[in-house]
């Protein structure tokens, strides 16, 4: 199944979990959105290549983004950089922020048949997104890539699953995020 997209090849992703927001414009992204909870800021966005979400609170930044290894920052406020394979689970408890956070990364290359079944139940999840975006392919009887992120706060955690597809590799990138918030100074929710 050959799918001529924007999407780059799956197996050259990264996770990075850094303190530091990425400059704006290396994320190219084609859909945003912004959420305050509690004292909470969350900027979501979806890229080409996935995505990026920038926690921050009071001075404190963490951001978790999935790009291609040559986008990745090797500066030494990165928590966490790691080639996304297989399903792997990480806690980070960065030094400011008064915050735990924990994310679990897993890319399945699926067999055509089961990658089509699989992409057709993202499709119908599109409507349930916090955001989505389907990208655009040059062959219209491939599946279009596609983007989607769920954004869920319950009590002082925020949660996020993000899925992305790459028909041309029969690949999806699945990502799920905790981010528990400790009580900050001076702060009554």
């Amino acid at each position: 199944m050959r799918v001529d997209s924007i999407r780059p090849d799956v197996t050259s992703l990264i996770l990075q979990v850094s303190q530091k927001a990425p400059h704006p414009e290396l994320l190219k992204s084609v859909e945003k959105d912004v959420f305050r909870t509690h004292d909470v800021t969350a900027e979501v966005a979806l890229t080409p290549m996935g995505h990026a979400v920038i926690w921050k609170r009071q001075s404190s930044v963490l951001c978790e983004l999935i790009a291609e290894q040559s986008l990745a920052s090797t500066a030494t406020r990165s928590c966490l950089l790691q080639k996304i394979r297989g399903c792997k689970t990480h806690i980070v408890r960065p030094a400011t922020g008064n915050w735990e956070y924990s994310v679990s990364s897993q890319l399945e290359l699926l067999e055509p048949d089961q990658f089509l079944g699989a992409h057709e139940d993202l499709l119908s999840d599109l409507h349930r997104a916090t955001i989505s975006h389907v990208f655009p392919t040059r062959n219209r009887l491939s599946p279009a890539p596609l983007s989607l992120l769920m954004l869920e706060v319950t009590g002082h955690a925020i949660s996020v699953h993000s899925f992305h597809s790459f028909p041309a590799h029969c690949g999806i990138v699945r990502t799920q995020s905790l981010l528990e918030l400790n009580p900050m100074p001076g702060f009554s929710s």
